[in-house]
């Protein structure tokens, strides 16, 4: 399994991370909507590392099958119930509140962990 770790701190972070995500994605997967998820799920998570963690970092890790993107936060968990982190309209930040339902919904697999130390999100995307 080949794997990419992405520390994320500033959008520039983010902008040299989704140019990463695009070219090392295209090296395995031919399915543009798969490609595309990809990319936005790793986007949504880098920015709510920015918005909530302050600090963490991307991991991204590719069989020849699915990819599997990690990211860790070491914010102070989420404040929100996570119940309702996943409902669209909620945010706790005054966004659309669109992210996390939408993470969830592109991946195959989603696993999430929080606490006062910070927040881990595990997604699977098969291709």
């Amino acid at each position: 399994m080949q794997s990419k770790r992405f520390h994320i701190q500033a959008n520039t972070d983010v902008h040299a991370l989704l140019n990463n995500v695009t070219y090392l994605t295209r090296q395995k997967v031919v399915d543009e909507v798969a490609i595309t998820e990809i990319a936005t799920v790793t986007s949504e998570l880098a920015y709510n590392i920015i918005k909530y963690g302050c600090s963490g970092t991307i991991t991204l890790s590719y069989s020849d099958s699915q990819c599997i993107i990690e990211a860790i936060d070491n914010g102070t968990g989420m404040q929100m119930s996570i119940e309702k982190a996943f409902v669209e309209g909620n945010s706790s930040s005054g966004s659309l509140g669109l992210g996390m339902s939408s993470i969830v919904r592109m991946s195959d697999e989603f696993n999430l962990s929080t606490s006062d130390s910070g927040t881990c999100i595990t997604c699977v995307k098969e291709y």
